[in-house]
């Protein structure tokens, strides 16, 4: 197990009707105890895969520590990151243009909403609000 802190993730990826995989996903969220920040997809799902140690969501693999199904409802589950790998993944889904932001931190919302590429601010900016999601969420794994 890592001793780095860990992000727990929520992705919106099993059948409404069913609660089985979907191999896709229609939103992400990352919160503590209210919504930090809600993507919803633009258009149509984004493929979405899971293998032993990593996701794969529209073609973007990320290493993942942990997995939990059924966070909330039967439709999301839960997968925790390292926040590097929290960043790159969000910075993918960015610059593809496949998430709208629905609701985040004011900073976050803006930055999100801009389009502009991530810069160093901006990863600084996800970073230093991810980092306190994290240590609120218990920082590791349950």
């Amino acid at each position: 197990m890592t001793t780095l802190p860990l992000l727990r993730v929520d992705f919106c990826c099993n059948d409404p009707d069913n609660g089985l995989f979907a191999g896709e996903v229609e939103a992400i969220q990352i919160y503590d105890a209210d919504p930090v920040l809600e993507l919803e997809c633009w258009g149509y799902p984004r493929r979405f895969r899971v293998e032993v140690d990593h996701i794969v969501l529209s073609g973007k693999r990320a290493a993942y520590h942990r997995v939990r199904h059924g966070i909330g409802n039967w439709c999301w589950d839960a997968y925790w990151f390292e926040i590097d790998v929290a960043i790159a993944l969000l910075e993918s889904m960015h610059r593809r243009d496949f998430f709208a932001c629905s609701l985040a931190d004011e900073r976050l919302f803006a930055r999100w909403r801009s389009r502009a590429p991530f810069d160093n601010v901006t990863r600084q900016l996800f970073r230093g609000v991810l980092e306190r999601v994290a240590s609120r969420q218990g920082g590791r794994p349950l």
